[in-house]
């Protein structure tokens, strides 16, 4: 039995004996997830699999627990702290934007810049070229007729879309390749990512004095910490991954405990590497909030945070972090997103988007095990609390509606 063999795999971990446990069954539940990662399973493999596929995954978690990983920091002796101060010079060493990336931001900061400038640099990478194209004859722009000219895609979708793009497929190509756990799980991590993306431009769209196309780009790289924190301290940043769920508390709490810092300051440092602009750094390091520094991240850190909690909710992607944290209530009012969550069209719209962009991108969409197709409804769930619109959208991801009254029997359903 599951229950079972994860106890016995908790009594093993806190005896302090090192295990490469993995998982097997037909679907993995949400709730199987979060169990799995509190007792110290490494993978879990999804039935049916092949010999070969299994021998693949339990070498590659044997590697894991008793040896440091490929591309991990292996010098001995130094603590979480400093593997990860090494692991950020080296990253911003290696980790370099390709050329059309760094002339394309280059241009969006030169006011001097006109449309005739980006096509030379664009049309220098066939890939983006195609990309770019693809966009503008897409359902999200082309209401006039069909454009082959690269200036003319330019001119339609504008010059800050243009940059989102090539930052979005540039990026995806650095960070997709890596761990493949369910600890951290990089194609589910960059779902999330483009997920908190959308979300974000589509908040931007309501809150006054925010570019929806500023929120989209520094929604997508706002877990760009991440993959640093797995490729240089893989193993303390799994320590933390399950530290989190163990606790109940945010992924970048249990960060901090570890490494003294956490990805979000491990993003700050890469994106002042590449250029980008002190607003989009400033959002990206701030957007997990704090006593200390509650605004850190100014109003554009506020809507990637909020849509960061609501891709968490909609259970779109995962980046490490089950923990939702609920918006206070003037944040909402602040950024007059109440009423847009609360529609229950949000949580279509947003589906609808990502598909979009991955379609331009020539991406497929992963299916996560545990997630429900939102217009599947299974019932009625009696929730006494008040209004909580993240808990409303994350009942709407498994199909469950949420009333308030004693009238309304609930439904119980593992999720």
């Amino acid at each position: 039995a599951p229950r079972q063999v994860l106890a016995w795999a908790r009594q093993e971990a806190s005896a302090g004996h090192h295990l490469a446990v993995l998982g097997m069954g037909r679907n993995l539940t949400r709730v199987l997830l979060l169990e799995a990662l509190q007792n110290g399973v490494v993978d879990f493999l999804v039935k049916p699999f092949t010999p070969e596929f299994a021998q693949a995954r339990i070498e590659k978690a044997l590697k894991l627990v008793f040896a440091d990983g490929e591309d991990e920091i292996a010098e001995d002796g130094l603590s979480p702290q400093e593997r990860v101060r090494l692991g950020v010079q080296r990253a911003t060493g290696t980790l370099a934007l390709p050329h059309v990336v760094s002339k394309t931001l280059q241009l969006c900061s030169d006011p001097s810049a006109n449309v005739a400038s980006f096509v030379t640099p664009l049309q220098s990478d066939a890939a983006i070229t195609a990309m770019l194209l693809r966009l503008a004859n897409s359902v999200l722009y082309a209401k006039q007729g069909k454009i082959t000219s690269i200036q003319e895609a330019i001119v339609r979708v504008g010059v800050k879309n243009v940059r989102n793009m090539v930052v979005t497929a540039s990026v995806f190509k650095l960070v997709s390749t890596g761990s493949d756990f369910i600890t951290f799980n990089r194609l589910w991590y960059w779902e999330h990512s483009l997920a908190v993306g959308v979300i974000a431009r589509i908040i931007a769209g309501r809150a006054k004095g925010c570019s929806p196309e500023d929120a989209f780009i520094a929604g997508l790289l706002h877990d760009i910490g991440k993959p640093i924190l797995d490729d240089y301290a893989r193993a303390d940043f799994n320590r933390a991954i399950r530290s989190a769920a163990l606790k109940g508390i945010p992924l970048h709490q249990a960060e901090m405990e570890i490494f003294g810092t956490n990805h979000a300051k491990v993003a700050e440092m890469l994106l002042k590497k590449w250029d980008f602009s002190e607003d989009l750094v400033a959002a990206v390091s701030g957007h997990h909030p704090t006593e200390e520094a509650p605004s850190s991240g100014g109003l554009l850190g506020e809507v990637v945070g909020l849509a960061n909690q609501v891709a968490k909710a909609l259970c779109i992607g995962a980046a490490g972090d089950f923990t939702v944290e609920e918006p206070p209530g003037e944040l909402l009012d602040r950024l007059n997103a109440r009423e847009l969550l609360e529609d229950p069209g949000f949580s279509g719209r947003v589906h609808e988007e990502i598909r979009g962009f991955l379609e331009v991108l020539g991406m497929r969409q992963t299916k996560l095990h545990w997630i429900s197709g939102s217009d599947e409804r299974k019932g009625q769930v009696r929730w006494k609390a008040p209004r909580r619109p993240l808990l409303s959208l994350f009942l709407g991801a498994f199909g469950l509606d949420r009333v308030v009254g004693d009238d309304v029997p609930a439904v119980p359903v593992e999720v």
